[in-house]
């Protein structure tokens, strides 16, 4: 309780790959690194970690100009030696890890404009996302530059709490849904756009406090109130094969409305039964 000082409250937490060392983030935008100590135990047994050495703070004197000015939300390791921090001060920074201290890569990634807090980074350490309300933005943690985005309608609830990335970084996870519905992403990359893949509802539509996926992607996992939820995660096939093609639309009407806002209706074949009665659906027209 007094890893950061006195009344502060850590916030976040990350192990590194090899897990020799993890970072812990505070309530008062204070970052450390530590490292592990193991007991190595008799040939056939497991190691143990019997306690953490303090390596060094994030501060003037090892290479840190200023830390987050408020909370720490997100801590993430990538395996080119970086960490990836977000904050309540609604930036995102890419610190360069080394023997005595850290030093901040680029500039510091300011004007975040959402309430994600757990806000991932991929496992390959190619991506970070950057949230925008109804937009994630995917920015390269090399050169911060953005890559790709994801966004939802317009006229729907943003992202909020958290955005995940699979194992493979292949899907994301994300919180914001209507009663407490999490959606599942194909991840967009430089061929493929992002698009929803499923949406997991709790049963008491309490909004999702947290998540997580297995270490081999199957599933993912889910609190919301007192609950823990379970979800099974698509084989990359069925991801493959969600989208329709090629669909046939009739044109029912069009209009415009006193903000000159245009709606079309289309009537849609349902013939592999996929479409469900008020449930939304993406219409991509090419």
């Amino acid at each position: 309780d007094k890893a950061h000082g006195k009344d502060t409250s850590i916030t976040a937490l990350a192990f590194s790959p090899d897990g020799k060392y993890f970072a812990s983030g505070a309530s008062d935008g204070s970052i450390r690194m530590w490292a592990t100590w193991v007991h190595k135990k008799k040939e056939g047994q497991p190691d143990e970690i019997d306690y953490a050495i303090e390596r060094y703070a994030f501060v003037p004197a090892n290479g840190v100009a200023s830390s987050h000015e408020d909370a720490v939300t997100a801590l993430h390791f990538t395996p080119q030696c970086r960490l990836v921090s977000a904050g309540r001060d609604k930036t995102l920074r890419v610190w360069v890890l080394k023997e005595k201290g850290a030093v901040l890569e680029g500039k510091i990634m300011r004007d975040r404009v959402g309430n994600i807090a757990q806000l991932g980074v991929s496992r390959k350490g190619t991506f970070m996302l950057f949230d925008q309300g109804h937009t994630l933005k995917l920015h390269s943690i090399k050169t911060h530059t953005l890559t790709n985005t994801l966004s939802v309608p317009a006229n729907s609830t943003p992202f909020d709490t958290l955005a995940i990335f699979s194992p493979d970084d292949s899907l994301l996870l994300t919180a914001g849904a209507p009663e407490g519905r999490l959606q599942l992403w194909r991840t967009p990359d430089a061929d493929t756009r992002g698009f929803e893949v499923r949406q997991f509802a709790p049963v008491e539509g309490t909004p999702p406090t947290c998540a997580a996926f297995a270490p081999n992607g199957a599933f993912a996992v889910s609190a919301s109130g007192t609950r823990i939820y379970q979800w099974a995660i698509p084989s990359l096939n069925e991801v493959k094969d969600h989208q329709i093609h090629n669909v046939r639309l009739t044109l029912m009407h069009q209009s415009l409305d006193a903000s000159k806002q245009g709606r079309v209706a289309f009537e849609v074949p349902n013939t592999e039964g996929r479409f469900e009665a008020g449930r939304p659906v993406t219409i991509v027209i090419e």
